[in-house]
Order: C-alpha cells, then structure tokens, then sequence
C-alpha cells in the first residue's frame, strides 16, 4: 500500500516551519538543556510543527531557554480587499423540456461513463483467467453489461512444445461459444499472443482437460481448466472411462467404435495392444479369489486387445448400461441390445469390458495409458508384408472412423496395429517429404493431417501396398466416385485434401511408413 503523501500549498509555510524547528533547537544545545517534557508526542515531521505545537517548549521553566526563543515575524503580503461586485439578476428560466427515451439513455450513457460501475456490477463484468481480473463488459452501459454473463467464454490453460527452445510454453485459451472465436495470451511474456479471432475447427466437444488441440497449426494440450467457472461447467460433464475390446471381438472393432461414438462418447486415446501375463493379473485384480480367475487370464492374454479411453456426462454408468450383464447369455435375455448381447458368447468371452466405478476407471486408465510416463502395454505391431493407413483428423472428427475400420476389415484386410495419435507439423513434413514439389497440394495435406487426432493403422495381406492403395481408390475422390465408387475415398472423402485416409503410394515404402510412424507417434510400445 503507498504511503498517502502531503500536499502543501504554501512553499512559505514549508520555510517558516523548518525555521522555527531549528532555531529552537539550536537554543536548547547551547543551554545544555534536555528537551523538557511535553503533554503531548512531538510532532513526527518537520513539516507538521506549527506555533502552537511550540508553546511548551514556550512555557519552559527555565529563564535561558524561556527567554532566549523569538520567532521570526512571518511574512505576509499585504492585499488591498476588492470591492464586491453586484450580484446579477438571474435571467428567467426557460420552460422546462420533457426528456425523449433516446436522450435519457444518452445521459444515463455519458454519467456512466464518467462514473465507475458499482461492485456488483464489476463481479458480473470480470473473469478470473489466471493473470488477474479480464474486464468483458468495457465501453457498455449499466445494463447491457450487467447482463453479461460468463457464458460468453471459456478459459484454458493449455502448453505448447517448442522444439526449438525445448521447452514447453503456458498460454491461457479463450473460447467465445457464440461465434466460436478464440483467444490466446502469453503468460510467460505477459502479452497478447492471439487476438480474437474466428476458428470453425475448433468446436466445444474438443475442449476439456487432457485433450490435445490444433490452433492455426499449433499443437496445443489442455493441462487445466482457467477459472471455477469453466471448471465447474464443463468439468462436471466429461468423465472418463475405459472401454477395453477383448479378443474375441477385435474382428469387429469397427462397429464396436462406431457404436460407441453413435452413443455420445468422445474417443480420446485407443491403442491395440498385447497384454502380458503380470500386467493381466495387475488388471484383474480384484478378481483373484473368483473360480474363473485363470481361465480369464489365460483369454485376456490370448491375442490382442483394444483400450480406449471415452469421454461424456456420468461416463461409467453410460458406459456399463451399453455394455449389459457381464453374461453374454443373460444378456440376450434381459438386455438384447446390448453389446455383450450382440458380440459376446459367455460370461467369459463377453467382447468388451468397464469399470464398475470412477476410481476403478482412474486406476485401469493409468495401467493402459501411464500418465507419469512410464510404458504401457506392448504394441501388437508385427512389420512383416504390411502397409500403412492412417484415418485423417477430418474424418475422425466427424466420425466416421468406426466405418471406415469396418469397411477395411470387411474387404478382408487384417489390422494388426492401431492407435490415435496427434501427429506434429515437423514429422508430417518429414512423413510427405516424398510428395514435396510432386504434388500441388503438399502445404495443405500437412495442415489437415495434423490439424487433429488421427488413427494409424498396420494392414496385413500378401502384397499388401499395391491391393489396399487399389482399396482406397484415387487421391481425388470427384474421379473416385467416377471410376471406383465403392472404394474409401470415393465414400467417405470430400476432396482432395480431405479424402479420408492416406495410404502408402509405393511398395516399397510400406514397411517404411509403419516404422517412422513407430517410432514417433502411433506404435509406441
């Protein structure tokens, strides 16, 4: 808090003061006197001693220092007093007007403007984003701006790599849901880093904690949520569970993901993994005193599974309904619909798998998906006659991922690998080095393929480049549907850019596409 400073009006009084202080004190130190006494403190400054704060140092019993004090005369300049004027006659007043609507918004508009808004106003005009308090309702009247709410924006707090600095930065992430505009600003630097600005690719579904974003091709991950309000908003409607595909419904996984996504889940993370005989017993815990323990070890372990991490309101309750009974017997009695009614055969090989509980879901989701960076499960990669495809963010966004797997493992295509992966800018350039100055549109395929989450697969068959690229159909999907309508670009693409998926061109570039994707992003084992 500052220290309220002193004004004085008047330099001479500043003058007279410090005299009088100094010529008193003076006389005391050749009296050889102590200060006497006095009824009340001495003033603390200099310039707060005046004549009357002198008259006990006046009063002195002592005669030397009694007698010796004289004050200086002040010095006053002598003014002549000026005569007083007449006092005019006030003029008639003129007749009062009556006020329009539009002139008294006007002048309730002007005062407040002069004057600032009152506390409950400036609670309803203010977000809290981490930096301080964000005035929104700036330059508005008393109603409009108390009639602002905080539903107007949602704040983020959200970390970008920079591989050049190596280092990870902070910024806080604005969303505007009514024009789907977005703002950021620079923590560190204390600054502006984006102004408003429209964003149609960035959608209300994709904002929640932990979920990784494309900004104007900048990967951004979402670390927390920038106030209480935004917390409380939409924290509360996204939970988290795990939905594991056995083994015995891996062939269909690509209607168990379409079911999925047709039920209102958000498909955060998937990976196609192989779980080891430890890792089992760590995930089966709680069933070990059960009779069918081993048995349920032994299945689990027996080929390869799909874990995903789902999102929505009440997630694991949702998640359990859709399941069924854990029998798939019984549940084609009670719940035919039901996925364990529809895909699964016992109470063992019942084709997917939920936690029964938040914690539970917590507690399997660090054992697939370690967020301490430790290593998870093996990947079921096997890089032998294989090719790579990858399902492009725009198709995965629309959701169209679970028919395009179906369709490829309908055609008799195997997938022997899988994972959702956001792909960075430098590694897709490096990914399409082969396509530069070959193809026209070598920027815009970067941009799409990391503007979002996509899915990278392994496809397995005896010649597999040359008879899967034939699968996919042209680059153009216009002359797809022209010359191959019943392949996936001609079905699921939209134009050159966005035609779904990309598979590789030449032969022998098969092995080598499934390995750097390895080795990057997708089959991290």
């Amino acid at each position: 808090m500052k220290k309220k400073q002193t004004r004085l009006r008047n330099p001479r009084k500043v003058k007279r003061r410090i005299r009088h202080f100094w010529h008193l004190l003076l006389l005391s130190l050749r009296a050889g006197l102590q200060l006497p006494s006095l009824a009340r403190p001495v003033p603390v400054s200099i310039l707060q001693i005046t004549p009357s704060s002198l008259l006990p140092f006046l009063q002195s019993p002592h005669p030397t220092l009694r007698n010796s004090i004289t004050l200086p005369p002040a010095r006053r300049r002598s003014r002549t007093p000026t005569p007083t004027p007449p006092i005019p006659t006030p003029p008639a007043q003129p007749p009062a007007v009556t006020s329009t609507p539009a002139r008294t918004a006007r002048t309730r508009h002007l005062r407040q403007r002069r004057c600032p808004p009152s506390a409950s106003v400036r609670n309803s005009l203010t977000h809290s984003v981490g930096r301080g308090v964000r005035c929104q309702g700036r330059g508005r009247g008393g109603e409009a701006a108390a009639a602002m709410s905080q539903d107007d924006r949602f704040a983020f707090t959200a970390e970008w790599y920079d591989p050049n600095a190596s280092l990870f930065r902070r910024y806080e992430l604005l969303y505007y849901p009514k024009d789907g505009s977005v703002e950021m600003y620079d923590v560190k630097n204390h600054r502006t880093f984006l102004k408003r600005t429209k964003y149609e690719s960035l959608h209300l579904e994709d904002l929640f904690v932990g979920n990784k974003i494309t900004v104007f091709s900048r990967h951004l991950s979402l670390v927390d949520y920038g106030d209480q309000y935004t917390a409380r908003k939409l924290g509360s409607r996204k939970e988290r569970t795990l939905a594991l595909i056995k083994p015995d419904a891996t062939p269909k996984i690509g209607e168990l993901v379409d079911i999925i996504i047709n039920a209102g889940f958000t498909i955060t993370k998937a990976k196609m993994m192989l779980l080891s005989r430890k890792e089992a017993v760590d995930f089966y815990i709680d069933h070990q005193s059960k009779p069918f323990y081993n048995e349920l070890l032994q299945f689990i372990t027996s080929g390869p599974v799909v874990a995903m991490e789902i999102l929505r309101d009440d997630a694991v309750c949702k998640w359990k309904t859709l399941l069924g009974p854990a029998n798939s017997v019984v549940a084609r009695t009670d719940e035919p619909d039901s996925i364990r009614a529809n895909f699964g055969h016992d109470g063992i090989r019942n084709a997917a798998h939920g936690p029964d509980s938040v914690a539970s879901a917590a507690r399997e989701l660090e054992l697939f998906f370690p967020s301490s960076g430790g290593r998870g499960p093996a990947n079921s990669a096997k890089f032998t006659n294989s090719t790579c495809c990858i399902i492009k963010p725009h198709a995965v966004n629309e959701g169209l991922a679970g028919k395009i797997i179906k369709a490829i493992i309908n055609e008799g295509f195997q997938i022997s690998a899988l994972q959702m992966c956001n792909m960075e800018r430098a590694n897709v350039e490096e990914f399409y080095e082969i396509y530069k100055g070959v193809v026209a549109e070598y920027m815009e395929m970067v941009t799409e393929l990391c503007s979002g989450p996509c899915i990278a697969m392994e496809i397995i068959q005896p010649e597999p480049p040359k008879v899967f690229r034939d699968f996919c159909g042209p680059s153009d999907p216009e002359i797809a549907r022209c010359l191959r309508p019943g392949t996936l670009r001609a079905v699921f693409g939209k134009n050159k850019i966005q035609n779904a998926v990309h598979c590789t061109d030449l032969p022998e570039d098969g092995l080598l596409e499934v390995r750097f994707v390895r080795e990057t992003y997708a089959f991290i084992s």
